[in-house]
């Protein structure tokens, strides 16, 4: 009988503790998505979901990639440049995810009108969540489009 209740409390204690990682990564993702919702319609609402020592990235490999923005520089500087570089609506689908305990990469298309023309960009963004609220964030999309539909980059070909 002693041996059947400790595996009884090994058994309950593994999945106790499974449940708990698998709630985890369901609020990482609750929060996530939440954010990029928020972000969208109301970033005053995603600015209590993101943590105080925030920062984020955008990826890209030209002159306007690699500046890391904190939380107050993000929602005072960077949503007000975005908006000028995107006028008009911008929409964004999820796609699909990745999650675990301590992060989320949402998978998305957007859809908008840039100062240059059509701006329907692919994105991933890479969350870490810390204390329930959104970390940091790396962007990883196309700059071709950001360069030519944003900036009004002209692609030329190379020489032979």
């Amino acid at each position: 009988m002693k041996n059947l209740i400790l595996v009884f409390l090994v058994f309950f204690s593994f999945c106790t503790s499974k449940d708990n990682s698998l709630s985890l990564r369901d609020n990482n993702v609750k929060t996530a998505k939440l954010w990029v919702e928020y972000l969208l319609s109301n970033p005053n609402e995603a600015k209590k979901i993101t943590h105080n020592d925030f920062t984020w990235m955008w990826m890209g490999n030209i002159e306007m990639a690699g500046k890391l923005y904190t939380k107050e520089t993000f929602f005072t500087e960077y949503i007000g440049f975005i908006a000028e570089l995107v006028p008009g609506n911008f929409d964004i689908k999820i796609l699909d995810y990745i999650a675990d305990d301590s992060g989320v990469a949402l998978r998305m298309k957007g859809d908008g009108e840039g100062r240059y023309g059509d701006y329907d960009n692919d994105y991933l963004f890479y969350f870490t969540i810390k204390d329930g609220q959104v970390f940091s964030i790396r962007e990883y999309t196309s700059d071709i489009l950001v360069a030519t539909q944003l900036y009004n980059y002209k692609i030329i070909p190379p020489e032979n």
